[in-house]
């Protein structure tokens, strides 16, 4: 008992040296005026466009375009014309980019687990490494197995350092993703227990609190026995968050995400259905933040 309470001291020791980071997010506010009638493509002045591609930017990258950006994409967003496709191009340059994936691993990473630095995940890594090799090949059979256990929470660890490149790579979706996101240490010492690691997975991927059923279900579930959850059947913490990451409100609660982070306000039920449907059928969330930034209540002409 001594011996399995190592790993919880170790973790504790870890995270209570452990600095918050601050992120500056830049954001805006978009108005819609009733009665406004956009006027035509070849009435809108030039600040309307680069107004357009500086806020594309920071919602897509952090930061507003240098000089050389502003004038090469407002160039380029007249001739092709403004419209749908020209819109396409603009979008399409900025996800393509690493900048892109970076941030996106940052609002998530400020989101779910507090902010935590990068090289404070491989400091933990590098702790998790130094006591599995130190157990892995001791004669008593306890600590092999601690070893083990141990390895596990490496993995999965590594896993959460490797997020943003497999996701931009394509390795992964962003269903797996958000499951990296949520099943590793640092959200379990975020979230200490099980009660309060079902609760936060609900608010975090549903926007919403777990019922008492659900929760209870959960409970039992992340505590490696048999329930049945979502209308699906799970006896880990792994089944939990496979369950979770797929279910039809995980793709609403991103929708939300996107919509908020975009529009500043919360998705219609036309727009939720579309995007849930879509996100269901193949995963895409650049698609969903596209046809957002394509609209004309987020251009502005």
């Amino acid at each position: 008992m001594r011996k399995s309470l190592l790993l919880v001291l170790v973790l504790c020791a870890f995270f209570s040296c452990t600095k918050k980071e601050t992120i500056y997010v830049n954001e805006h506010e978009n108005q819609v005026i009733d009665g406004n009638t956009a006027p035509p493509y070849s009435g809108v002045t030039t600040l309307q466009v680069q107004n357009y591609i500086n806020k594309a930017y920071i919602d897509l990258l952090g930061r507003e375009p240098n000089d050389t950006e502003l004038a090469d994409q407002t160039n380029a967003l007249k001739s092709n014309g403004l419209g749908d496709n020209a819109r396409e191009l603009l979008l399409d340059n900025l996800i393509n980019r690493d900048e892109y994936y970076t941030r996106f691993f940052d609002i998530y990473r400020r989101s779910y687990l507090n902010g935590v630095l990068e090289a404070q995940i491989e400091d933990l890594i590098s702790t998790l490494e130094f006591f599995y090799e130190q157990y892995q090949d001791d004669p008593d059979p306890i600590l092999q197995i601690y070893a083990q256990l141990i390895l596990v929470e490496l993995e999965k660890m590594e896993d959460l350092q490797n997020a943003k490149d497999d996701y931009q790579s394509g390795a992964i979706n962003v269903n797996g993703f958000m499951a990296r996101m949520i099943n590793n240490e640092v959200y379990n010492e975020i979230n200490m227990g099980s009660e309060n690691f079902v609760i936060a997975a609900f608010n975090n991927l549903f926007k919403r609190n777990p019922t008492v059923a659900e929760l209870e279900r959960g409970i039992t579930m992340v505590d490696g026995q048999a329930a049945q959850l979502l209308l699906q059947d799970g006896t880990s913490k792994d089944d939990f968050v496979a369950i979770v990451t797929s279910n039809l409100e995980f793709y609403e609660g991103l929708t939300f995400d996107i919509y908020n982070a975009l529009l500043a306000r919360d998705p219609s039920s036309v727009e939720m259905d579309a995007s849930t449907l879509s996100l269901n059928n193949n995963s895409d969330f650049q698609l969903i933040q596209k046809t957002v930034m394509k609209s004309e209540e987020y251009v502005g002409f």
